[in-house]
């Protein structure tokens, strides 16, 4: 029974340190955190193309982000192809409108040229 309570009293000493090391660790993690912001004051503010590049690198690092692109450049993609659509169609309309007028004229022309012919 006495080892037993030995061996206990050992293993409490010994979580005892483990602890008392933790707190140690955390505190000086705290110092850390505490003293960064007048760290990252002493420093150079990051250039454009410092903070452009970082910026470019963290969107390409996300997926979500490259999906967005994706979808905003088909969006933009098919609204050119939209556009071209319309300008195509209304390029056959007017052609189409212009042959009517064209077929329309030359009849025209044909009935004036018959009754010149005739009279």
């Amino acid at each position: 029974m006495k080892k037993l309570e030995k061996l206990r009293v050992n293993d409490n000493f010994v979580s005892d340190l483990s602890s008392i090391e933790q707190h140690k660790n955390f505190n000086q993690q705290n110092k850390n955190r505490n003293n960064r912001p007048f760290e990252i004051s002493n420093q150079k503010e990051p250039s454009k193309q410092e903070l452009h590049y970082a910026n470019k690198l963290r969107r390409v690092e996300s997926p979500n982000t490259q999906l967005i692109e994706i979808q905003n450049k088909r969006k933009i993609f098919k609204t050119k192809v939209d556009g071209l659509k319309q300008e195509i169609n209304g390029v056959i309309y007017h052609a189409y409108q212009n042959q009517i007028q064209f077929t329309e004229n030359i009849a025209h022309l044909f009935q004036q040229s018959n009754q010149f012919c005739y009279e």
